[in-house]
């Protein structure tokens, strides 16, 4: 197997990454705090695990947890929380096409727009490790030269020096593409990049025919990627993808990126000097987006589809259960368990009917 470098799913191919741990063995181990990046984790099984704040993301299929397998649920609630993803996946035709371009394009105007309510030092701030609102964006600029400029349009070197390759792309191979990736540009120039890019693909679905979503590009995205002919309709529902994928990761670090704890210094600085003028930062706008914690609906719900988290102490659907301390271990005389919902129907992804590259994923978080 070649190695492949695509959106939502890696893979180092036969050889290509760590073997150090396959086949390994933990027994009693203590990992407590251990992070897994863009690791290779198929047939991998955890018995009588303590897991406790675990957040998981990644490509899903056939994942069990306690016998049941949640992939069909982890997607539907995605799908329910970002109906952009079904959108995504039914779209057919050329004028499918344009229309999941328009939705892109407003939930990224109403993303930019929030973070631009943000102190200019929290737009590099990166949540939990990973990337900050400006190098999403800074990758997307990259996407959009792989999958759209270079691919659709057959440009050789479409590349432009502020954007940002997956973690993983070889650092000699991005400087051959004349990327800097030690490069700290201006939120002015990387918007100003991004514009054009979301630009460039405008200009292809204007034109856009059905006809066209058939037509083979020859020419891979970038070195790495393995030479093979891929469609139009692959290599834009690619770009879409990612648009949609990095959309929703962005969006969910934008609100851990306004908690002042989660902020280094520079930022606490910036906000404790705003504060101090009276124009705190943190001052919510008029109609503030929700935040998603929890799956329990509640009456009153002022957006259908968006549920926020009970407020402390309202634990009407919970009940305790005593737990059994570990040798060596103390453990809490209690712990609360929510009572369990109604089984999800859905048994698992739809396939993409743009791309092929699209993926389940998940973020479970606290």
């Amino acid at each position: 197997m070649d190695a492949q470098f695509g959106p939502h799913r890696f893979s180092a191919g036969d050889g290509g990454g760590s073997t150090e741990f396959r086949a390994a063995r933990f027994d009693v181990a203590d990992l407590r705090g251990a992070r897994f990046t863009d690791c290779d984790l198929t047939g991998v099984t955890i018995r009588d695990g303590w897991l406790v704040d675990v957040s998981i993301s990644g490509y899903l299929s056939n994942v069990t947890v306690n016998g049941v397998d949640v992939t069909g649920f982890v997607s539907a609630e995605l799908d329910r929380r970002h109906p952009e993803r079904v959108q995504f996946r039914e779209g057919q035709d050329a004028d499918d096409f344009r229309a999941m371009w328009d939705t892109i394009e407003r939930l990224w105007a109403d993303a930019a727009g929030r973070a631009g309510r943000l102190p200019a030092a929290a737009l590099t701030e990166q949540v939990n490790d990973e990337w900050s609102f400006a190098q999403t964006l800074r990758h997307l600029v990259f996407i959009t030269d792989a999958w759209a400029s270079r691919t659709v349009l057959d440009e050789p070197m479409p590349y432009h020096p502020i954007g940002l390759p997956q973690s993983w792309y070889p650092p000699a191979d991005a400087a051959a593409l004349g990327i800097d990736l030690t490069a700290q540009p201006g939120y002015a120039e990387i918007l100003a990049a991004r514009a054009d890019r979301m630009a460039v693909m405008r200009r292809i679905l204007v034109g856009l025919t059905n006809a066209d979503l058939g037509r083979g590009c020859q020419r891979s995205p970038a070195p790495g990627y393995p030479e093979e002919e891929r469609a139009v309709a692959e290599c834009l529902g690619v770009v879409m993808d990612e648009e949609i994928e990095h959309y929703r990761f962005a969006v969910r670090d934008l609100v851990g990126v306004r908690q002042p704890a989660r902020l280094n210094a520079a930022v606490r600085a910036e906000l404790t000097a705003a504060a101090a003028a009276g124009t705190s930062a943190m001052t919510e706008p008029p109609n503030p987006p929700p935040v998603i914690r929890s799956r329990q609906d509640r009456p009153g719900n002022p957006q259908p589809g968006l549920r926020p988290c009970p407020a402390r102490g309202e634990r009407s659907l919970a009940k305790t259960r005593a737990v059994r301390p570990r040798p060596g271990r103390a453990a809490p005389a209690y712990r609360t368990f929510a009572r369990a919902r109604p089984s999800c129907d859905a048994t698992g992804s739809t396939p993409s009917r743009i791309s092929a590259a699209a993926c389940a994923g998940i973020a479970i978080r606290r």
